[in-house]
C-alpha cells in the first residue's frame, strides 16, 4: 500500500503518545519481511527500544540497490512503525511527518544501511528531525567501499587499499569508488556520527583505512557469551557431522564447503548437513537438508537446531572479515567447533579467544584438513573432554548504550570499549 501524509501522520501521532524518544532507523531493506542477522538484529533493537517508552520509525528503499541511490532521483521508501510495516512512501512525505511538533523531545537517528539510499535525503531528514545523536553501524564495510565485503571483484580479500590504488583499478568496484566516498563523507560532515562497530577486528579495520570524519568510534558487541553448562564427554556414534548454516552464497564460504562435499560424496568419512530456510537449501548429493529459521520469537533457533543434530563442526568459510558471525556464536552455543579461514575477520577472532575450532590459512587447507584426517583427530579430541554450552545475551543494539557515555564531556574518549561488555 502507498501512503497518503495524512495516515503517516496520524500513526506516527499515536505511536508517539506517552513516548519519550523517537528513533528513525535507516537500512537496506525491510527488516519485518526480511531474514538475516542485521534484520534480527534490527527486531531486537525495535523491542528494546518500544519498551523504553521509545517509538521506532524505520525506512528502507523500496529498490534494492547495492551503493547510493542516484541524487537526483526521489526515493520510495518502505516505511514500518514499531515493528508494523505501514506501506510505501516518498522521501519527502517522511521528512514532513518528521517536521511534525508532536514528536518526543529526545530524537535519534540509527543507521545500519545506507545503501540504496541518497546521501543529501538522510542528512535532510536528520536536520528535519532533529535528532541529538545519530548513529552508523558498521554491519559491514560499506563507509571504506560499495563493495561491502570488500571483496576485490567479488571474488579475493582486498584489504581495502587507498581508493587511486593500482589494486583498485582491476576492480570492478574501483572506478566509482572515489565518488561513492565523496557521497559518504559529505554524509558523515552533516550527522557527526557515533560510530558502532560490533568488534574490535571491524573497528581496528575502519579505523586504519577510514579518512571519514566522525564524533565517536566504540566497540558494542552484537552478542556476549556467558557461562552455561558443561556436558561430560560422549563421543557421538558415526562419522563426525560437518555443518553449514545460512545462505549458501560465496560471502558466507559456500564455494569451498561445496568443493569438499562434491569431493567426499560417497566416502562416508563424514555426515554433511546443510542448515537454512527451506529456500535457501541446495539440493546435493550426500548433503542432508535441516529446515531452520532465526525469527525475532524463536532467536536461537540455529542454536536449537545445531545442539539436537549433535554437530561436531561448523564451516564458516567467509573469505571476507567477518565484522561479527551469528553462525560462529550460535555454533559455540550448541556445543559445536568452528572451522574458519585466516581472513574471516571475527570469525577467526572468535575461534581463537575462545579457543573452540580450528583458523586455517585458505580453501585449499580446509581441504587438506578434512582429507588428511585432521578433522577426524580433532573431533576425537575434542569428544574425549568435557563440552561447553555457552549462554547468549543479546548485547549490541543501540539501545543498550549508556546515554550517559555519550555526554559532550565524555566525547574525547573517541575509541572505548564499553566496560561492561569487555
Amino acid at each position: 500500500p502507498h501512503l497518503d501524509a495524512a495516515a503517516l501522520a496520524t500513526a506516527l501521532a499515536a505511536a508517539c503518545q506517552g513516548r519519550k524518544a523517537i528513533v528513525l532507523a535507516v537500512s537496506h531493506d525491510c527488516y519485518v519481511h526480511v531474514t538475516g542477522g542485521m534484520q534480527i538484529l534490527i527486531a531486537d533493537e525495535q523491542a528494546l527500544f518500544n519498551a523504553d517508552r521509545t517509538a521506532y520509525l524505520h525506512i528502507a528503499p523500496a529498490i534494492a540497490r547495492f551503493t547510493f541511490a542516484p541524487a537526483g532521483q526521489e526515493v520510495l521508501l518502505q516505511v514500518s512503525l514499531d515493528g508494523a510495516f505501514l506501506g510505501l512512501a516518498p522521501e519527502s512525505m517522511v521528512e514532513a511527518a518528521l517536521g511534525a511538533k508532536f514528536l518526543p523531545a529526545r530524537r535519534l537517528l540509527i543507521a545500519h544501511s545506507l545503501l540504496g539510499h541518497r546521501a543529501t535525503a538522510l542528512a535532510r531528514l536528520a536536520t528535519v528531525l532533529g535528532s541529538q545523536e545519530n548513529f552508523f553501524w558498521l554491519h559491514d564495510y560499506a563507509a571504506l567501499c560499495e563493495g561491502f565485503n570488500l571483496l576485490r571483484n567479488d571474488i579475493a580479500y582486498c584489504h581495502a587499499p587507498p581508493p587511486d590504488s593500482s589494486a583498485c583499478r582491476i576492480c570492478v568496484y574501483g572506478a566509482e569508488r572515489q565518488r561513492y566516498l565523496a557521497a559518504m563523507a559529505t554524509l558523515f560532515a552533516a550527522l557527526s556520527f557515533h560510530v558502532l562497530a560490533p568488534s574490535r577486528v571491524a573497528l581496528d579495520l575502519f579505523l586504519a583505512r577510514t579518512a571519514l570524519s566522525f564524533r565517536t568510534a566504540r566497540v558494542h558487541d552484537n552478542l556476549v557469551m556467558l557461562p552455561g553448562e558443561t556436558l561430560p564427554p560422549e563421543p557421538a556414534p558415526g562419522p563426525p557431522r560437518i555443518a553449514f548454516a545460512g545462505f549458501a552464497i560465496p560471502p558466507k564460504g559456500w564455494p569451498p564447503f561445496q568443493r569438499l562435499l562434491q569431493r567426499q560424496a560417497g566416502h562416508g568419512t563424514y555426515r554433511f548437513l546443510h542448515f537454512a530456510v527451506p529456500s535457501n537449501q541446495v539440493p546435493m548429493t550426500g548433503l542432508e537438508k535441516i529446515d531452520v529459521e532465526v525469527r525475532p520469537d524463536h532467536r536461537f533457533a540455529m542454536v536449537a537446531a545445531l545442539r539436537a543434530a549433535a554437530v561436531d563442526l561448523v564451516a564458516v568459510l567467509s573469505p571476507w572479515p567477518e565484522t561479527f558471525s551469528f553462525v560462529a556464536h550460535e555454533a559455540f552455543a550448541a556445543g559445536a567447533d568452528v572451522v574458519a579461514l585466516e581472513d574471516g575477520g571475527n570469525v577467526a577472532a572468535a575461534v581463537r579467544r575462545y579457543r573452540r575450532g580450528v583458523v586455517l590459512r585458505d580453501a585449499d587447507a580446509v581441504l587438506r584438513f578434512f582429507e588428511e584426517g585432521w578433522a577426524l583427530d580433532y573431533v576425537r579430541q575434542q569428544a574425549a573432554e568435557p563440552r561447553d554450552l555457552p549462554r547468549l545475551l543479546v548485547t549490541g543494539t543501540t539501545a543498550t548504550l549508556d546515554p550517559a557515555r555519550l555526554a559532550p564531556a565524555a566525547l574525547d574518549a573517541w575509541q572505548t570499549e564499553d566496560p561492561d561488555l569487555a
